[in-house]
């Protein structure tokens, strides 16, 4: 019978969280093709209005605010670190 690795005997989580992420739209200005530049233009349209409607208080959902200030994080980058 084989023998169970270290990490398969531990039960705790473990998270992978990349120390030093470029937030992803600073790739649109490494595109070069038209429709893939309409693709950013469309989530950075999206991402104004993820970010107004969040402080607006619009979103109600405790599930998705995380999720879209996540969301944010991952395409903007943590803005809370700049300041």
């Amino acid at each position: 019978m084989p023998k169970k690795r270290n990490s398969e005997n531990s039960e705790q989580l473990q998270l992978f969280i990349p120390y030093s992420q470029k937030p992803f739209l600073e790739y649109k200005k490494k595109v070069r093709g038209k429709d893939a530049r309409k693709g950013f233009d469309l989530i950075e349209e999206g991402v104004r209005l993820l970010q107004a409607q969040l402080d607006q208080d619009g979103i109600h959902s405790a599930e998705a605010k995380p999720a879209i200030q996540q969301f944010l994080i991952l395409t903007q980058g943590d803005k809370t670190r700049l300041r």
